[in-house]
């Protein structure tokens, strides 16, 4: 069987960017409004739930691995809290490489892992890489965003991941 996914930027969607550095211990991570409840709404609709993440700041020497893991065990165990859940997170430590967006490495890695339909999935960002990421893997993209100010052209738009979430729950809820 294969499976429809949301393939979700971290930094920008599921919680605030940090202005001028990197998120390297969980005190400094802060879910975004709606966050969890878009992800919820995500789960209860079938879909699998992975983040895709670019993280150089270890390629920088700023956090380690542990760090990373740190942070990201903090923000499952706050969006569980809330009913939410994370299905997989990939991350790209490097600057550059296929695994690195805007290349479609991370994508493709979670796509053959959990046998997802590419077409049928989503991937939802709030930079230009993140879209171009997901055009490149052949997902449909929503790009979160106060206005439709950006250089790249995204399938969709929505203000926060919960708008996101109701508008993947109105694309693939009339075929399941």
């Amino acid at each position: 069987m294969r499976h429809i996914a949301a393939f979700l930027d971290r930094d920008g969607v599921i919680n605030r960017r940090k202005i001028g550095g990197y998120i390297t211990t969980p005190d400094e991570f802060i879910l975004l409004p709606e966050a969890p409840e878009g992800i919820a709404l995500l789960n209860s609709i079938g879909v699998l739930v992975i983040v895709v993440t670019n993280q150089r700041g270890i390629e920088r020497g700023v956090m380690t691995e542990e760090d990373l893991k740190q942070v990201h065990q903090f923000m499952i165990a706050e969006l569980k809290k809330q009913g939410a859940r994370i299905d997989d997170i990939l991350f790209c430590p490097h600057s550059t490489g296929y695994y690195r967006k805007p290349s479609p490495g991370m994508i493709l890695a979670a796509a053959e892992r959990h046998q997802i339909e590419l077409p049928s999935s989503f991937t939802i960002g709030d930079t230009d890489t993140d879209i171009l990421a997901g055009k490149a893997a052949g997902t449909r993209t929503i790009l979160i965003t106060p206005e439709r100010k950006t250089d790249i052209e995204a399938d969709f738009y929505a203000k926060s991941l919960y708008e996101a979430a109701e508008l993947i729950r109105r694309k693939i809820t009339p075929y399941r």
